[in-house]
């Protein structure tokens, strides 16, 4: 009978998945969150690919994923593909030092909060709570979403994952500096071909110029996520 209840007590816990990296920052979340009556962690994974695979298999009621993972911004790429996958999913981003409009398409992608990294069991029971209590995401940062999101973290990254393998190689080459001549002796190609397939990239990217596109990748740091893909 005793165990029953203790299972009972244990079942009704919020379940939660932990997605993040930093190890330092899974301890601190885990310690706190282990001495509430009302969570249970179900597990903790390390980068984004794991952190989607146990949510598809553990579906818990919460998600808590850091805003960096692999590399910089790459878990609002985990959160995104989790939720294009699972639209009921409730995700919490842990995230320190993000801009209004960075995370306002962060709420505009499906999240429900957003916590500091120094967020402790209260906090998050908090954030679950209200949380559970709206039918829909519905933060005032929705409303502050500009016309300018063209060049946005965010929307960037939402287009590099939805490029081709070649097409993710051409555009690493590209921020290299490389010419269409160089490239298409790398891609054992023709230059017209490369001119033809970057065209195409450039149309995905709403940019008119190779020189356009090079200076916002810069800008927003996603030449070292390309990189780490590539």
């Amino acid at each position: 009978m005793l165990f029953f209840i203790e299972w009972m007590l244990c079942m009704s816990k919020i379940k939660t998945l932990m997605i993040s990296t930093n190890t330092a920052l899974s301890e601190h979340f885990i310690y706190d969150m282990s001495h509430s009556k009302k969570i249970r962690v179900l597990n903790v994974a390390t980068n984004g690919y794991d952190g989607v695979l146990e949510a598809s298999l553990l579906k818990p009621d919460f998600i808590l994923i850091s805003y960096d993972l692999e590399t910089a911004s790459s878990g609002a790429l985990a959160a995104n593909a989790l939720l294009n996958r699972f639209s009921n999913f409730k995700i919490i981003m842990i995230c320190d030092n993000i801009d209004d409009r960075d995370k306002a398409l962060v709420f505009n992608m499906g999240v429900y909060d957003i916590l500091p990294e120094s967020a402790g069991a209260d906090e998050i029971l908090k954030s679950i709570y209200r949380t559970n209590d709206m039918t829909e995401p519905n933060y005032e940062y929705r409303s502050h979403l500009t016309n300018d999101v063209k060049d946005s973290l965010m929307y960037t990254l939402n287009i590099v994952s939805q490029l081709q393998p070649r097409e993710l190689e051409i555009t690493k080459l590209l921020v290299d500096n490389l010419t269409f001549e160089e490239i298409a002796d790398i891609r054992n190609s023709d230059v017209d071909t490369v001119v033809r397939q970057s065209n195409e990239i450039l149309k995905k990217f709403n940019k008119k110029t190779v020189n356009e596109l090079i200076q916002v990748l810069h800008a927003l740091n996603i030449t070292e996520f390309l990189d780490s893909i590539v």
